[in-house]
């Protein structure tokens, strides 16, 4: 059987302190694709949630364009441009130093329209 993956409290607690308060979902993330941390957009969003495996929320398509395994290979940040119905978003994969089997995810531009300032619904693309 496989040890879960596992982060010293500090840098549960250092993810926390720098993303808690940022306007767009982010997950603390093992190559595993276990989620280890949630901020607190994330959190009210209520689709992705510490335990859960991050590749399985909603459809297969809707991970094609993942850059994880890029990310963690290079050890560098690692980002795709994604067209949105009035307005622009990036995602980002991005590699935690001292920690190479661990990444940051997030989006923005999803659950924000930056040009209005406004909130936006998001939904995770089902099957």
């Amino acid at each position: 059987m496989q040890a879960l993956p596992s982060l010293p409290d500090a840098v549960i607690e250092a993810f926390h302190l720098m993303w808690g308060n940022f306007p767009e979902g982010v997950s603390l993330v093992h190559k595993s694709r276990q989620v280890m941390a949630v901020n607190k957009a994330m959190e009210k969003q209520g689709i992705v949630k510490p335990g859960m495996n991050c590749a399985k929320i909603g459809s297969p398509e809707a991970h094609k364009g993942c850059l994880a395994n890029k990310a963690l290979a290079s050890g560098e940040a690692a980002f795709v441009h994604m067209p949105l119905p009035g307005r622009d978003g990036v995602g980002f994969w991005i590699p935690l130093d001292g920690y190479p089997e661990f990444f940051l995810h997030f989006s923005v531009g999803l659950s924000m329209d930056y040009k209005s300032g406004q909130r936006v619904d998001y939904t995770v693309p089902s099957a």
